[in-house]
């Protein structure tokens, strides 16, 4: 298995492997030192561009290339981009899923940062705890009044973390001024 190419920290260590790819220039730093020269060498051919000199590294499975955008370390405004594209815009999955999503076309965001963010996500931590978030809604039934002791309406409350669910007769909907509007009334 080849080794994981080591993702730029700095604009400056960025922009050194992109003017290489372009040119075959050497940073004037290492030139004269063979062993660092064969290694930066060694480190650059890894890594592609594109013609809008964004980073990529290429992996061969299967007699299949396969491109994934490097994400430097340095660049926070493009790791939060992602983590919203992957996490917030896919309807909050969890970070396992997240993660695989994002390390199947990204390299440089790591396991860690993933699972930071989803813990820090104020939406999934709403539904990660019993209790949390009540979802309620009504259930009109004026048609069988005579046949259930005068109880016109089913209250659910359905708890989504646990599926924990309530569901309370009523005989009218007073209680509702108190517990605000319902989501869903079903007539």
């Amino acid at each position: 298995m080849p080794a994981i190419a080591k993702i730029p920290e700095t604009v400056s260590e960025y922009e050194t492997i992109v003017s290489y790819l372009q040119s075959n220039t050497i940073p004037h730093n290492i030139q004269n030192n063979r062993v660092s020269k064969a290694n930066f060498i060694r480190r650059c051919k890894k890594f592609l561009i594109d013609e809008r000199n964004i980073l990529y590294v290429s992996t061969v499975r299967d007699n299949t290339e396969k491109r994934r955008r490097v994400v430097p370390k340095y660049d926070e405004e493009l790791r939060t981009l992602i983590l919203e594209r992957f996490h917030d815009q896919a309807n909050h999955r969890s970070y396992h899923k997240t993660y695989a999503a994002i390390s199947e076309n990204h390299i440089g965001i790591t396991q860690e940062e993933v699972q930071e963010y989803v813990n820090k996500c104020t939406a999934c931590r709403l539904c990660q705890e019993p209790l949390g978030n009540i979802s309620k809604s009504t259930l009109d039934f004026h048609e069988f009044v005579e046949n259930n002791n005068e109880f016109a309406w089913l209250l659910t409350c359905v708890c989504t973390f646990s599926k924990f669910l309530i569901a309370v007769p009523m005989k009218n909907k007073d209680v509702f001024k108190i517990l605000g509007s319902t989501s869903n009334t079903s007539k």
